[in-house]
């Protein structure tokens, strides 16, 4: 077996078990070493559950107390301040002709 499909089998596995367990991997999976399943044991205390991680996108997406509400950054449902750098029109303008020009519209400037 050449060394592509060996890795084309592991991440073929990696896959099916990512389906299989949503988010979380297969904890018997052969090619994952003690010190990664510790890792994983570790790290995990600090994700969140897939339904506490949908509850702000669902609130928004069902909720009438922000219906019409636009342009805010929710974070366990709370409106907050997004980071400095997203309020730079220059920087919006910038981003705008870049990627219209990558995805081939022509230039329009920031709407």
């Amino acid at each position: 077996m050449s060394w592509r499909e060996g890795w084309k089998q592991r991440r073929d596995r990696q896959l099916l078990a990512s389906r299989a367990y949503g988010d979380r991997r297969a904890m018997n999976d052969p090619d994952q070493s003690g010190f990664n399943r510790a890792m994983y044991r570790l790290v995990r205390l600090f994700f969140q559950k897939p339904e506490q991680g949908a509850a702000t996108s669902i609130y928004l997406a069902s909720s009438p107390e922000v219906e019409g509400v636009t342009g805010k950054y929710f974070i366990k449902q709370r409106p907050v301040a997004s980071s400095p750098e997203s309020y730079d029109t220059a920087t919006a303008r910038r981003l705008w002709e870049v990627s219209s020009h990558l995805v081939g519209l022509a230039s329009q400037g920031a709407q």
